[in-house]
């Protein structure tokens, strides 16, 4: 079901996001760059909910499939339940299918508007060489890096009035952009939003990289030698005076982000002072980062792809299989039993209408019932699923009570079965219904 694999997938992503909080924290008090976490996080964010139902499918497990009729054994669903859920939940996967590639096409097309915005930005902008550094000059968009494959230098006209050592930070803080890449990881972030644009904690993770990508070049230009108290000056500068470019990285890019990117230097700057009482900051992080992977690690979704436990060939150490208890009075699925329900040969088939064949009319009938121990149908479970016309319906339901059945078995003791057989009635055989057989029963086969 995908509402439950969507809510796995979710509260995997939120437990590796807390990990890579307080990774990220454990990181900034020795002094080294976060921003590997975050994409980190998010590639496993994106791709581990994909892969666990595709190693599930190459290699699926006994235990949870056991465990599964275990728990259909003990809630004891009723027929009509099972044939009720089987109505609604096909249309509810279709209708989180469909959501799900809305959002995500109308993210893409977000993105497409925002490069071409940027692709105009860059013919309209004035290139110049800024205090030996080839940029792109424009009205008020800036300072910024655009472009992925031949990344560029973006500032505003503003800059060019800034005094050059203050002009110098800004551009150091650029080049360290295009040096890092950084454009080709925003695009990686709005890659794996955009994949799963339902995952609320991934939108999450996606800021914090952000965050983290601002924070690690604030690091390199003042370990490069820039001045702190110029830089903060240079920062709140441009978060007055400019414009931001959507989807790049900027010297300013959010002001929300602005303050937490001064704490950060702040932050960084007096824990170089700081003994014993800095490592015991390391360790907490570090543990508070270790128990939440483990949390991730636990949670549902990664469960499916655990492995088989190993059994020790030894007898004397080798368990065995807990047995299924049989129920007799209970119906049981197709996938519960090991010997299915089917239709003796030589078995009575429901009669033709009269007045249908003498009309021409052809027709099929979708019944669902349930096949006894005796090899009976038990006409009180009787429901039809789908049918042409009442005719039809009568006919099935006047001949259902002469069928003969092999009944299933599970552990060589039999059992009833709830079972879904199509009648189809046809012309080409002008007395009875054509041939019958007995279909895998599709309530039970649930993902």
């Amino acid at each position: 079901m995908m509402l439950v694999w969507m809510l796995s997938a979710t509260v995997f992503t939120a437990c590796l996001a807390i990990a890579a909080w307080w990774a990220e924290r454990a990181l900034r008090i020795v002094g080294r760059p976060t921003r590997g976490v975050w994409l980190f996080a998010i590639a496993v964010g994106t791709l581990w909910p994909v892969l666990v139902p595709l190693l599930r499918r190459l290699r699926p497990s006994p235990e949870s499939a056991s465990a599964g009729v275990a728990l259909l054994d003990a809630v004891r669903i009723a027929p009509d339940q099972v044939v009720q859920a089987s109505t609604w939940l096909p249309l509810l996967d279709r209708a989180l299918l469909v959501a799900w590639i809305g959002g995500s096409l109308l993210l893409v097309a977000r993105y497409l508007l925002v490069w071409r915005a940027v692709r105009a930005l860059r013919r309209s902008a004035e290139c110049r060489v800024l205090d030996g550094v080839d940029v792109l000059v424009s009205r008020d968009v800036g300072p910024a890096v655009i472009g992925v494959r031949d990344a560029a230098v973006l500032v505003p006209r503003a800059v060019l009035d800034l005094d050059t050592p203050l002009r110098a930070l800004v551009l150091r803080h650029e080049e360290e952009h295009r040096r890092a890449r950084d454009t080709w990881l925003l695009l990686a972030l709005a890659t794996g939003v955009a994949a799963m644009p339902w995952n609320l904690p991934l939108w999450w993770i996606a800021r914090r990289a952000r965050l983290a990508l601002e924070v690690d070049c604030d690091a390199r230009v003042l370990a490069a030698g820039g001045s702190a108290t110029r830089y903060v000056q240079v920062l709140l500068l441009a978060a007055q005076r400019t414009s931001a470019a959507p989807l790049t990285p900027m010297l300013v890019a959010s002001r929300t982000h602005l303050e937490r990117r001064i704490v950060a230097m702040q932050s960084r700057i007096a824990q170089e002072s700081q003994g014993r009482r800095r490592t015991l900051r390391i360790i907490g992080a570090s543990v508070a980062c270790v128990v939440a992977l483990a949390v991730a690690c636990s949670s549902p979704i990664a469960d499916q792809t655990a492995p088989p436990k190993s059994v020790d060939a030894t007898p004397a150490t080798a368990k065995a299989p807990t047995p299924m208890v049989v129920n007799p009075d209970q119906p049981y699925f197709e996938f519960q039993v090991e010997k299915q329900v089917r239709t003796m040969p030589g078995s009575p088939q429901p009669h033709y209408p009269v007045a249908m064949r003498k009309a021409g009319r052809e027709g099929e009938v979708l019944a669902q019932y349930v096949v006894d121990t005796t090899g009976l149908a038990d006409v009180r479970t009787f429901k039809v699923l789908k049918a042409t016309s009442p005719e039809f319906v009568d006919a099935v339901k006047e001949g259902l009570p002469t069928m003969r059945f092999t009944p299933a078995e599970i552990g060589g003791r039999k059992v009833k079965q709830l079972v879904q057989q199509p009648f189809t009635f046809g012309l080409s055989s002008p007395s009875t219904a054509g041939p019958v057989t007995i279909p895998n029963p599709t309530p039970s086969k649930k993902k």
